[in-house]
């Protein structure tokens, strides 16, 4: 994806946004990816635990929290 489309694409989502050539390079293009790479890590994660290779929980204040799923020599290794 290019640089001027990221641009366009964030504009269309906040049509009244205007900043500095900085303030474009580092929030709304930073956003961008951000955004980019945590709906990939997202996707990521859903198939890790469809595979039963992570494990996902939720803490008491509904966060959720991602680890490997144990494995049965896991409690042997520890004896």
């Amino acid at each position: 994806m290019t640089v001027a489309y990221q641009i366009a694409r964030y504009l269309e989502e906040h049509p009244n946004a205007a900043d500095t050539l900085d303030g474009v390079a580092q929030w709304w293009l930073l956003r961008q990816r951000y955004q980019e790479s945590r709906k990939t890590v997202e996707t990521a994660l859903a198939w890790l635990v469809e595979q039963g290779l992570v494990t996902k929980s939720t803490t008491a204040g509904g966060q959720e929290i991602y680890s490997r799923t144990p494995r049965p020599h896991d409690e042997q290794s520890r004896q």
